[in-house]
């Protein structure tokens, strides 16, 4: 399967789970973010960062409390940049929206509820559907099928791609059906009684 745009925004997030592992939420409020520590995205809001500031990689705290499935510092974060008058589909480096990242559909309700598009590209031309499949997210990709599709938008690639890995694995199964039924016949006879054990392979006494 090929690899979407999410995987550098996935490193990156790889990276700030491990950051909140060698250093305190205090320090940043990625940090915070990723760890759905409340109390410091608070302490990092009221300091004066804004939900949406972006690191490096273009990452935000909005991207990191998605793309790790905390909801309530999700909430936090949306309601602070509510506040700023400014949207939510703030884009990283590959163009990934906080949606294109979002690893739970609680977030993905939030996120939408707040404004975020469904239909949004990055920068490969593809919208939070296409990497959720991509991503193998199996939950999300179905959830933001129906949504997509509420939207308007076209969901006749995605699902063509769906039912083309589906039939690729059903061919798979019915090949390792195939080699089963192979090393059964090698194994046994024609009734299925091993080798060598039919009643005819006895001579009469």
């Amino acid at each position: 399967m090929a690899a979407s745009s999410s995987a550098d925004s996935t490193m990156v997030s790889i990276e700030a789970a491990t950051d909140a592992f060698a250093d305190p939420p205090e320090k940043s409020i990625w940090i915070a973010a990723t760890a759905g520590r409340l109390d410091c995205i608070a302490a990092h809001l009221a300091s004066g960062i804004a939900p949406d500031a972006a690191d490096d990689s273009g990452f935000t705290p909005l991207h990191a409390a998605a793309s790790y499935c905390h909801t309530d510092a999700l909430r936090a974060l949306l309601a602070a940049q509510a506040a700023t008058g400014r949207g939510v589909d703030v884009c990283d480096e590959d163009g990934d929206t906080p949606l294109h990242a979002c690893e739970s559909v609680e977030c993905g309700e939030l996120l939408l509820a707040a404004g975020a598009n469904v239909l949004a590209r990055n920068s490969e031309g593809k919208t939070p559907l296409e990497v959720a499949r991509e991503d193998d997210r199996v939950e999300m990709a179905v959830w933001l099928l129906a949504k997509t599709a509420e939207a308007g938008g076209d969901t006749s690639a995605v699902l063509a791609a769906a039912a083309a890995d589906a039939a690729a694995a059903t061919g798979a199964d019915d090949i390792d059906e195939e080699d089963d039924d192979d090393d059964i016949e090698d194994d046994d006879g024609p009734d299925g009684v091993p080798a060598g054990m039919e009643p005819t392979a006895f001579p009469d006494p």
